[in-house]
């Protein structure tokens, strides 16, 4: 009876049943807890050393993609004043005499007339605003265009449309330049144009903006035309 369980053991590995014949733990089993106790250690060490730099990557990564977004708009925006600006027409304006150029500028504000966009061969005309707008958030540099009415340049801007072109916490201030260098921060010069319109910018929070003042050439390459009513179809 002593041998029973040994005879019984022989003959199940006679039988093919090696499992039973072999020793030690079974290497199907699971970890033992101090092994869990031990990764778990190791990775909270892990988790510790790397979150943080993990963390200044990602505020790294989203103040890169911030900073491109807004020089994209910035771009934009420059690249859409100085276009106006640079087709600017020289126009003669006003009932009385001597009439004036159609620009008008001061420090949150200019307005002048350039070719449609889309006219007819630049006979149609339009009246094209820059203005500083106060909002929520800051201030804001708006665009305003409208058909030119003969009589109307200086009339009130209503019914014009309307584009932001850049929004946010800044400060935006504007200065117009004459042929001799002077700065002003108006213009109403009656017989000659700016040489040039120049846009600063200052930040009130943490968005970029652009270091120097922007300075944007008038060209008035188009000699002064007088803007007459047209004349009724009979």
């Amino acid at each position: 009876m002593l041998f029973a369980p040994l005879r019984h053991g022989l003959v199940a590995c006679r039988k093919g049943r090696r499992e039973a014949c072999r020793s030690g733990p079974d290497p199907r089993a699971g970890f033992t807890l101090i092994e869990v106790l031990a990764a778990l250690v190791i990775t909270t060490a892990f988790v510790a050393v790397v979150l943080p730099y993990a963390g200044r990557l990602a505020t790294h990564w989203w103040v890169g993609e911030t900073t491109v977004e807004a020089a994209d708009g910035w771009m934009q925006a420059i690249a859409r004043m100085s276009d106006d600006l640079a087709e600017a027409v020289p126009l003669e304006v006003g009932q009385g005499e001597p009439r004036m150029l159609a620009f008008r500028g001061g420090a949150d504000v200019i307005r002048f007339v350039r070719p449609a966009l889309g006219g007819s061969g630049g006979r149609d005309l339009e009246v094209v605003s820059y203005a500083v707008q106060s909002t929520a958030a800051g201030q804001a540099l708006v665009r305003q265009s409208r058909r030119l009415d003969p009589g109307g340049f200086d009339a009130d801007p209503a019914g014009s449309a309307t584009v932001t072109l850049i929004e946010g916490p800044f400060r935006f201030r504007l200065v117009t330049l004459d042929r001799d260098g002077t700065r002003r921060r108006g213009w109403d010069a009656p017989d000659r144009m700016p040489t040039a319109v120049e846009l600063s910018v200052a930040a009130t929070g943490r968005q970029p903006v652009p270091a120097a003042p922007i300075s944007m050439p008038v060209v008035a390459r188009q000699p002064a035309v007088v803007a007459r009513p047209k004349s009724a179809t009979p």
